[in-house]
């Protein structure tokens, strides 16, 4: 796994990466990337999570990225990728996470996305050149919902599948503890800092009969608000969590 840190500052994805193929994770966000999407990373052929959020990225989404065909999480938001979304996207079979938002992508929705059945998270919210369209009917992803936003106006641009358990929608912004902070912010904080639980909880509604199913809901809540998506528990996992309480 390379992660950001390894970095040491670079604009550019090390070239050393060439030769790790069987390397299966990378993250590699807000690490001050530059240039076009980087296709040397397609010498990582058995790679599964590609983090390249919030970076300076620019240029066309390559015609060629179902070439990475392991990719079960692919994290492009935050950049500055321009064009189409390319029907190669709609190839890469093995994808349970497509995070696309906050991009200068034009457009709108591939019909050929529909056909990722493993897909469990969708993200092409805050796309400014996108094209008002109808959600395909294609997209039936079970339990998730569609989100329609755009920018910070509602409209009827089909620009995010949310709904779906483990998933927290990136063009939804938590609400504000404090000027500084955000509520999810602020959450991880007193936990980091080795605070109890029960002191974040509602005293109206803290009975000791509910207690314990609070306290794993408020942990639950933490985990879906993991910053890195690939992280967040699956569906499969919350629901579980959930069944384990009887309110």
């Amino acid at each position: 796994m390379l992660r950001n840190k390894n970095l040491n500052g670079k604009k550019l994805v090390p070239p050393i990466i060439c030769g790790l193929k069987q390397l299966l994770r990378i993250e590699l966000a807000s690490v001050n990337l530059n240039g076009e999407f980087p296709r040397v990373l397609y010498n990582c052929t058995e790679l599964e999570i590609l983090d390249l959020s919030w970076n300076k990225l620019h240029g066309p989404l390559p015609s060629d990225l179902h070439r990475m065909s392991s990719l079960t999480c692919l994290d492009l938001s935050g950049n500055f990728f321009s064009g189409a979304i390319p029907a190669a996207v709609a190839q890469l079979s093995k994808l349970r996470e497509l995070l696309l938002g906050r991009n200068n992508l034009e457009g709108s929705i591939i019909p050929e996305i529909g056909n990722l059945s493993n897909l469990e998270i969708l993200d092409l919210s805050y796309m400014e050149k996108s094209e008002p369209s109808p959600v395909p009917e294609e997209l039936d992803f079970g339990l998730a919902k569609v989100v329609s936003q755009h920018g910070d106006h509602h409209t009827e641009i089909a620009s995010a599948v949310a709904g779906t358990f483990g998933y927290i929608a990136p063009g939804k912004e938590p609400v504000n503890k404090d000027e500084h902070m955000n509520l999810a912010q602020w959450a991880w904080k007193h936990c980091e800092e080795g605070n109890p639980i029960v002191d974040v909880l509602d005293e109206e509604i803290m009975e000791p009969v509910v207690l314990k199913a609070m306290t794993a809901v408020f942990k639950l809540g933490l985990m879906c608000t993991n910053k890195l998506a690939s992280s967040r528990p699956s569906m499969k996992e919350v629901l579980q969590t959930l069944l384990l309480f009887d309110y």
